[in-house]
C-alpha cells in the first residue's frame, strides 16, 4: 500500500544506496508485519530488566513506553550553543552528526538485544518522532538559506540513508520501515517551506541590492550587471540540486519569480533614463547595448537550467519583449549618431574619416557577449553603408545628373528611398553599369 506525500521522496534503504532521495514526493511503505506476529505490547514486560538493558532509571510509575522514552531523550543530543538566528551551517552540519551518531551508537549497541528484549521494537519509533520533533526546534534557530539548506539536505539524503535509520543491520528494518512516514513528510514540508521562503527574501533582497547599485550607475556604466544577477540566482541553486532535482526546481521557480520582478522593475527605470537621455544618443546607445547584453546573457542561463517550467516560459517572455523594444531603441540612436556624422563629413572640406569616428561610439565595447557584439556589428555596417551612400548621392545629386543618362535619376530616387543594405547594393549596382557605359 502506498500513499503521495509532497514533501520529499522517499526509497526503501536497498534503492537509497544507489541513488539520493528527491525533495518533491514523498512514497510512504505500509510496513509488513514481522514473522511471527506482531512482537509483545511492551507494558505487559518487566519494567526493571527493561530499564536495565536501556540504562535508565526506573521508578513505579514508569512503563516499558516511558522507559523506552527515557532512553531515547537521554542519549539524544542536546541542540548546539548559540540561542535562536546563531547557529552557523557549519556548527548546525557537526550537530546533525552528532545527533546521527548517538542514535546509531546505541541502536547498535541494543540491536544483538532485540531478539531477547521484544520490547525494544519501541525504541525506533521513539528515536524517530524525537529526531523529527528536534528538527523542528532546530528550524525555529536558522537565521538564513544554508542553515535551511543543511537540514533539507539531511533531511532528503541523510536520514533513510545505510548509515542510520534505514540501516537493513538494525532488526526492525529488516522486516518494515518503522518509523511514522506521515509524520515525516510533513516534517518535510515545513523545512521546504522554510527553505522557499528564505530563498525568496535572501533573492530579493539581493536584486534589490543590485538595482540600487546600479540605478546609481544609471545601467550603462557597469560590466557586471548581468554576472550579478546570475551568481546571485545560481547560488542557490546549486545548493538544491545536492538535494534533489524536484528541490531545484521549487528552488529556481522562487528565483524566475523573483527575477521577473527585478526586471519589470529594471524596464521602467531603464525607460526613464531614455527619456532623461534622449537628446544624447551615445548615451542611449550604450545604455540599450548593455540592457541588450544583459537580456541576452540571462535567456542563455535560463535556457540552460529551465527546462518546460511555466515560470521559465514567462521569463524569458519578458526577456524578449525588453531586448527587442532595446534594439529598437539602440538603432534609432545609432542612425542619430551617424546621420550626424556623415552630415559633418560631407560638409566639411577635411578629409574626416567617418570610421574612426564610428569606432568611437564601439570604444570599450570588449565586455559584450560574442554573439551580441556581432549582431551589433552587422546592424551597424548596413545602417552605415545604407546612409553614407545615401548622403553621397543625395550631396552629389547634380553631378551625378550630368554626368551618367537618363535612368540615372530613376535610380538616384531609388536609392534615397532604400532602407536596407540589401537594396542599397542591388541599387549601386545598377548606377555603377550606367557610369561605366556612360
Amino acid at each position: 500500500m502506498y500513499q503521495h506525500c509532497s514533501a520529499l521522496s522517499i526509497m526503501t534503504p536497498a534503492k537509497q544506496r544507489a541513488q539520493h532521495n528527491d525533495a518533491s514526493a514523498c512514497i510512504v511503505i505500509t510496513p509488513e508485519p514481522p514473522p511471527g506476529g506482531p512482537p509483545p505490547d511492551p507494558e505487559h514486560l518487566d519494567p526493571e530488566r527493561l530499564a536495565k538493558v536501556l540504562r535508565v532509571d526506573s521508578d513505579a510509575t514508569a512503563g516499558a513506553k516511558d522507559l523506552v522514552e527515557r532512553s531515547a531523550v537521554k542519549h539524544f543530543p542536546s541542540p548546539p550553543p548559540g540561542g535562536a538566528g546563531v547557529t552557523t551551517p557549519e556548527r548546525l552540519q557537526e550537530h546533525l552528526h552528532c545527533v546521527k551518531q548517538a542514535v546509531c551508537d546505541e541502536l547498535h549497541r541494543l540491536n544483538p538485544l532485540h531478539k531477547l528484549h521484544e520490547e525494544l521494537a519501541a525504541l525506533m519509533p521513539a528515536y524517530h518522532r524525537l529526531v523529527l520533533g528536534h528538527i523542528l526546534i532546530l528550524l525555529q534557530s536558522i537565521s538564513g538559506s544554508p542553515q535551511a539548506f543543511v537540514l533539507m539536505e539531511w533531511l532528503g539524503n541523510t536520514y533513510f540513508s545505510h548509515g542510520f535509520l534505514g540501516n537493513a543491520e538494525f532488526i526492525e528494518n529488516q522486516h518494515r520501515i518503522s518509523v511514522d512516514m506521515n509524520a515525516y513528510c510533513e516534517t518535510v514540508g515545513q523545512v521546504k517551506q522554510a527553505l522557499l521562503d528564505t530563498v525568496k527574501r535572501e533573492v530579493h533582497s539581493a536584486l534589490d541590492a543590485i538595482f540600487q547599485c546600479q540605478e546609481s550607475k544609471e545601467f550603462w556604466r557597469s560590466t557586471e550587471f548581468h554576472t550579478d544577477i546570475i551568481q546571485c540566482i545560481e547560488e542557490p541553486m546549486v545548493k538544491a540540486e545536492a538535494i534533489g532535482e524536484n528541490m531545484k526546481e521549487s528552488i529556481w521557480q522562487v528565483c524566475l519569480l523573483q527575477l521577473q520582478t527585478f526586471l519589470q522593475r529594471f524596464n521602467g527605470a531603464k525607460q526613464d533614463l531614455l527619456i532623461r537621455y534622449k537628446n544624447n544618443h551615445k548615451i542611449t546607445f550604450e545604455t540599450c547595448l548593455r540592457t541588450v547584453n544583459t537580456c541576452h546573457s540571462l535567456k542563455s542561463f535560463i535556457h540552460t537550467n529551465a527546462g518546460t517550467s511555466r515560470e521559465a516560459e514567462e521569463t524569458l517572455s519578458l526577456l524578449e519583449t525588453l531586448e527587442t523594444a532595446t534594439q529598437t531603441a539602440m538603432e534609432d540612436a545609432f542612425v542619430r549618431i551617424s546621420k550626424d556624422l556623415l552630415k559633418t563629413h560631407f560638409q566639411c572640406s577635411k578629409d574626416t574619416s567617418v570610421l574612426t569616428e564610428l569606432k568611437e561610439v564601439f570604444s570599450g565595447s570588449g565586455w559584450c557577449l560574442l554573439e551580441v557584439q556581432q549582431s551589433v556589428v552587422d546592424m551597424a555596417y548596413e545602417r552605415v553603408s545604407a546612409l553614407y551612400l545615401w548622403q553621397l548621392v543625395s550631396t552629389k545629386r547634380e553631378v551625378l545628373e550630368k554626368l551618367w543618362d537618363r535612368a540615372v535619376g530613376p535610380k538616384v530616387d531609388e536609392l534615397l528611398r532604400s532602407q536596407d543594405h540589401d537594396s542599397v547594393k542591388i541599387t549601386l549596382a545598377g548606377m555603377m553599369q550606367g557610369c561605366q557605359s556612360k
